[in-house]
């Protein structure tokens, strides 16, 4: 985690009930930096990583932050893992997710 983000950017792979639930979370908690997008039929695992980070520099040319202000979160679930988890969470360090 980053020290301080301007804006935490949460990425679920086009399920609504994981949207749900960081909206929920969001509104409990009261935290209002927090953006969460569905990146529909974006695949599982490295490919959302891939388009985490992709998604990451869209929104900061689009709002005007620099990259290294947004902390980006990639939900993965452990359905169909093939590699650990380890490879996959240095895969997404590596990609700035």
């Amino acid at each position: 985690m980053q020290d301080n983000p301007q804006i935490i950017l949460i990425c679920c792979e086009g399920k609504t009930t994981e949207k749900l639930y960081f909206e929920i979370l969001k509104n409990v908690l009261k935290i209002s930096n927090i953006a969460i997008q569905i990146l529909p039929k974006s695949g599982q695992h490295y490919h959302l990583i891939d388009k985490c980070a992709e998604k990451k520099q869209t929104f900061s040319s689009d709002f005007n932050f620099v990259p290294d202000d947004i902390e980006v979160w990639a939900v993965c679930d452990r359905d169909n893992l093939k590699d650990s988890f380890t490879r996959l969470n240095n895969y997404a360090t590596d990609n700035g997710v």
